[in-house]
């Protein structure tokens, strides 16, 4: 699935639907995936040095995707659920804040 701005360079994980397993609102998925040898090297083969600091930067990052099902496109627009956390090796990974939205009722994406 094309994203603007960014080149597509492989998958790790192919899409998957992540399905209610209860009736509680709160859900907790685990994924395993490793990465192999030739995308470690282009991770790797992408940062650069950023003086003063000497802090890497990753030109090349993995990129988490969400979005709602809709089988009438095969475009789909990036959407986080209501409430969500992710992590990823025991730490908390920052998320885009909510786009706000001005109709009522309706929860920010």
């Amino acid at each position: 699935i094309p994203l603007p701005f960014y080149d597509h360079l492989d998958s790790i994980v192919a899409p998957y639907i992540l399905a209610n397993k209860t009736a509680s609102k709160n859900q907790e998925y685990s994924m395993k995936f490793a990465l192999n040898v030739k995308q470690i090297q282009s991770i790797l083969e992408g940062r650069v040095v950023k003086p003063p600091s000497s802090r890497f930067e990753f030109m090349r990052q993995i990129q988490l995707r969400f979005c709602k099902i809709n089988n009438n496109s095969s475009e789909q627009d990036d959407c986080f659920p209501p409430g969500i956390a992710v992590r990823v090796n025991s730490k908390s990974a920052a998320l885009p804040n909510p786009i706000p939205t001005n109709k009522a009722g309706v929860e920010p994406k």
